[in-house]
């Protein structure tokens, strides 16, 4: 029986020759990347929902009483300030 003009004894990535020597990607590889991408993720998404949900607070207690907005609104100024002090403190030159 002729075969087709596709239908060779070539394997289909690695040529006529056997399978390569290292493993496919399992299970604990992609746990691996999976944390390293979350360690390096934490700290930035850590502070996105910490505004969101500041920003969500201080807009309910506009809505509520605009004198009680007050305090979430000092507490972010105050920590801003906070954040400012200490990144000034940390010896860069100014013309950075």
């Amino acid at each position: 029986m002729r075969r087709g003009r596709y239908h060779s004894a070539m394997g289909f990535y690695h040529g006529t020759t056997s399978e390569p020597d290292d493993k496919p990607p399992g299970c604990m590889d992609v746990i691996v990347i999976t944390r390293a991408v979350f360690t390096v993720l934490f700290w930035p998404l850590v502070a996105i929902f910490a505004v969101v949900l500041d920003l969500a607070l201080i807009f309910y207690t506009f809505a509520v009483n605009p004198a009680l907005a007050l305090v979430p609104l000092g507490l972010t100024v105050a920590l801003v300030a906070l954040l400012i002090r200490w990144d000034r403190s940390r010896g860069y030159p100014d013309d950075v």
